[in-house]
């Protein structure tokens, strides 16, 4: 049995059942007792957790050729595809600022989507987790 990282138990050629059976078992043990604080795994700080943003400008939301509502074409940041992460759309500004809305969105591609509000005023905030 080898030792690796973090104390996790790898099987080598040769290891018998018994021996892998054990390192299995302290194996399941630390992912169950882990606290991230880089020395029982990695660290893993708030810090370290940043969420991709972006700002729709109300200023280029365009008519929607359905002739309701208004949309914009929206490429999401960092790399990320659609079908890999939840968006959320807050209000920036104004009356409602902070206020979390559902507008609906229609994929174009894996990282594009039409995004449609009612509201070709709202300047919008969005996170990406």
């Amino acid at each position: 049995m080898k030792t690796v990282e973090y104390n996790y138990k790898v099987p080598q050629i040769g290891d018998s059942g018994n021996v892998w059976t054990s390192g299995i078992e302290e194996n399941f043990e630390r992912l169950a007792t882990h606290k991230h604080d880089g020395v029982d795994s990695e660290l893993l700080a708030i810090d370290n957790l940043t969420r991709p943003t972006q700002v729709l400008d109300p200023a280029l939301w365009n008519v929607n050729g359905t002739g309701s509502g208004y949309v914009q074409n929206v490429t999401i940041p960092g790399g990320l595809t659609i079908d890999k992460v939840n968006i959320r759309f807050i209000i920036k500004s104004g009356p409602l600022a902070n206020t979390i809305i559902h507008p609906t969105i229609e994929p174009l591609s894996v990282n594009v989507y039409r995004c449609i509000v009612n509201d070709s005023a709202l300047e919008l905030e969005v996170l990406y987790t």
